[in-house]
């Protein structure tokens, strides 16, 4: 596994960890007439425009300083909070991230198999 794919997934990671994080805050508010949301399609679009050694660079940044995901961050007046769907939303990034650990873990499992041998 090379640099760029640890770095992101570290960023993958960081960002199910924001979708977490806005989904408790829109539970927590659930009285307020607005709704958080976070939407990173355009981060990635951008990411999947650039070549191998700008997505390297460009990722580590958003790594080293993950305030600079805040910027997908939005306040959505239109759409009043729903509990529920802020569950299933808490519930998906939940379950996103411990699927991008588990596959983290099983491809280190094979590595170290692999560079190990039959011990």
């Amino acid at each position: 596994m090379n640099e760029v794919t640890l770095d992101l997934v570290k960023l993958s990671l960081n960002m199910q960890t924001i979708k977490q994080s806005v989904a408790a805050k829109n539970i927590a508010n659930i009285d307020s007439n607005s709704r958080i949301t976070v939407n990173f399609e355009d981060l990635i679009t951008q990411l999947e425009s650039m070549s191998e050694s700008q997505k390297s660079q460009y990722v580590k940044v958003l790594n080293e300083n993950t305030e600079n995901l805040n910027k997908y961050i939005q306040t959505d007046n239109t759409e009043l909070t729903s509990i529920e769907s802020e569950h299933a939303d808490s519930t998906k990034a939940m379950l996103e991230y411990q699927a991008m650990i588990e596959a983290l873990n099983r491809k280190i499992s094979m590595k170290a198999l692999v560079m190990g041998g039959s011990k």
